[in-house]
Order: C-alpha cells, then structure tokens, then sequence
C-alpha cells in the first residue's frame, strides 16, 4: 500500500466480532478482514487468502525436529491461545480434544495471532496458527497439527454504499492481489 498510495493513511484496529456490522454500517470501520464464518451476514464481501492451520513451536523445542506429533505429545506441552475477544483459555482446537477425549494445558492467551510467534521463541511453549504468520522464520518451526481447524478463508467485508468507491475498490482489489501473491 506504502509503494502504490504512499499518502494512504491506514489505521488498523482490534475487532470485537460482534460489533463489526455495525461499525461498518456506521462508517467507523470501511473494511474488516476476518474469516469468512466470522464475517457479519448480509454485507458484500471479497476473498483474500485461504489460511493453512500449523503447529508452531520454537526451533529448539524438544519437539521441533518431529514431521509428525501424535495427540499425547501436543497436550503434554503448555500452549498460547488466541482469543481476539479476551481472555479466553479455550476455544475451536480444545473443542476438537475433548471430543476426543483429550485436554490440553492453555497457559497464555493472547488477543492477536502476531504476538505469538515472538512469544513462542525460546520456550517450550506450542501454539496453532497460521501458517503465513511464521513462514521464514528460522527461530520457529512448524510441523501439521494432530488437531486443528481446517483452513479457513479470509475475507474483506464493507458496507454496500462503498461498493462502487473508486478508492475502497481499489483497496480492495490490492488487499486481494496482496494476500493471494504472499
């Protein structure tokens, strides 16, 4: 965006799921990227990217130089989970365990997939993220989770009155050449 509209002024805020109807509607928001099944009904909206789940640990975790890592091993760690609403301990993956029958042990919860891999650097903690987050760093490694949520498509959302915006259509056309070339 810097290279192609260098006078773009762009602010970037924390989303509460629920409200981002309305801030769209009320024009305090102009664009929300969220995964598609987050996305509020009825307001037209672009796929981005379809983002890929992994297991990210650091490069020096007992369990880093693994291809595969059973159900047993991946709760026998600590993990760091995302709760963009807050403070949350749980949510889709322990789901999926305790269908199972398994349970693991969240002991940071975060409210955004970007302080993770930061986080996970040098501890022994685990964590499932996106794929794209930790793609070429040296310092974390990834393997496929035992469990985890399929992937996910990513969407840009907007409220109907920008849909023929010269400059919202623009962004949302580079927001999708963007996300699809990384």
């Amino acid at each position: 965006l810097r290279e192609r509209a260098p006078r773009l002024r762009l602010a970037v805020h924390a989303l509460v799921f629920a409200e981002a109807g309305e801030r769209l509607g009320s024009g305090a928001f102009d664009l929300v990227v969220t995964a598609a099944g987050w996305a509020p009904p009825g307001l037209p909206s672009r796929l981005l990217c379809r983002e890929r789940y992994v297991l990210a640990m650091a490069a020096d975790h007992p369990l880093a130089r693994r291809r595969r890592i059973g159900v047993r091993d991946f709760c026998a760690y600590d993990h760091v989970l995302v709760s963009p609403s807050g403070g949350a301990f749980a949510g889709p993956v322990d789901e999926m365990l305790a269908a199972r029958g398994h349970r693991r042990s969240v002991r940071l919860s975060v409210p955004s997939f970007a302080l993770v891999p930061d986080l996970l650097a040098g501890t022994d903690l685990l964590s499932v993220l996106p794929e794209r987050l930790v793609a070429g760093r040296r310092d974390i490694r990834t393997c496929r989770p035992p469990i985890g949520p399929d992937p996910v498509e990513m969407v840009a959302v907007w409220h109907p009155r920008l849909d023929a915006d010269p400059a919202h259509r623009w962004l949302r056309e580079t927001l999708a050449e963007t996300a699809s070339a990384v």
